[in-house]
């Protein structure tokens, strides 16, 4: 019992560290680029309210949440951002996020190198992740709660012609524990990814997948935090299972290594997401099957049942929502 509360405790302090310290990198890293002020001003109230609200639901309701204050080493610089992201602050326990701190930092970095080389985009990434490393906390226990994504993934489509379609890019789910990670992924099913890929993502479990057309291409880099660099890592076991017929590189190989996270935990689902949004030829040629047989994706049947869980999960953090209301409290930061 007394392990627990330290690692609880360690957690929360990890939570808030890595908090404070990606709000100013991030903060840093927008001032640096040449994005236009209103988009990162946008970007910028997304990624607080994300931040907060994994703060409100980290601990269960009967515990004292994390409040967003507590992100912040002064006074003074609390109530500037206050005064200058107001609706962050206001609507961080009443409305749900649709992605993780890490998600949209990936915007920001490839905003700023136009997507044109994956390269520069994890140079970025890298430098943003060494930064925060720097002014973390010692990492000297066994579960560390930070904001970081471990994996960023890329992707593309080459038709018959031998012509690429746009890189698309995804990260790992960047939040730690069992509940918040259901929590991420069930939000990002009901309203971020495209409907296939929450198809494949809530149904793996009983067997689903999805036939990707041939000239689908997908890489995955893992931030290696001795060398500070994304270095290329093969898929892991749920991924190859459930998205099927790609490219993978490096290749999957068998080991006796299990995934233990989620499914939708891996940094291909979103970017595979972004992919089947953005090529219709991609979109309409996949096949979604279940138990082997082709299927219809039934996004109400799916949404149904995960909007009761995800309310069920919500409330034992503290956050107030019935399921008919999901749909309607994701958060806008225009």
């Amino acid at each position: 019992m007394r392990n627990q509360r330290k690692d609880k405790q360690l957690n929360r302090k990890t939570l808030l560290n890595s908090g404070a310290v990606f709000i100013s990198e991030l903060v840093k890293l927008c001032k640096a680029s040449a994005i236009n002020p209103d988009v990162t001003e946008a970007l910028i109230t997304e990624v607080l309210h994300s931040i907060f609200f994994l703060g409100h639901i980290h601990e269960s309701a009967q515990c004292k949440p994390i409040v967003p204050q507590d992100f912040f080493t002064s006074e003074e610089t609390y109530e500037s951002f206050l005064k200058d992201f107001p609706k962050a602050f206001e609507q961080y326990c009443s409305f749900l996020p649709t992605r993780t701190p890490f998600s949209i930092l990936l915007e920001v970095v490839t905003k700023m190198t136009e997507c044109s080389d994956h390269s520069a985009v994890l140079k970025k990434l890298g430098d943003f992740c060494n930064a925060m490393a720097a002014k973390e906390i010692d990492d000297q226990y066994r579960n560390c709660y930070t904001l970081r994504s471990t994996v960023v993934s890329t992707c593309n489509f080459q038709d018959e012609t031998g012509k690429s379609s746009s890189v698309y890019y995804g990260a790992s789910l960047s939040c730690s524990g069992k509940v918040e990670t259901k929590i991420m992924i069930a939000l990002s099913c009901i309203h971020t990814w495209d409907d296939a890929v929450a198809h494949a993502v809530q149904n793996g479990e009983n067997g689903a997948f999805l036939q990707l057309p041939d000239g689908v291409k997908c890489r995955a880099y893992k931030w290696n935090p001795t060398t500070g660099d994304f270095m290329e890592e093969p898929p892991c076991e749920k991924c190859h299972r459930i998205f099927r017929n790609i490219n993978y590189q490096p290749e999957y190989t068998e080991s006796d290594k299990t995934a233990q996270w989620h499914y939708g935990n891996c940094a291909e689902t979103e970017c595979l997401s972004h992919l089947l949004r953005g090529e219709e030829k991609v979109k309409s040629e996949t096949v979604a099957y279940h138990l082997n047989e082709e299927q219809a994706v039934d996004k109400a049947e799916i949404m149904k049942k995960l909007k009761k869980r995800t309310a069920e999960w919500l409330r034992s953090r503290g956050f107030r929502i019935t399921a008919d209301e999901i749909h309607s409290r994701f958060f806008h930061a225009n």
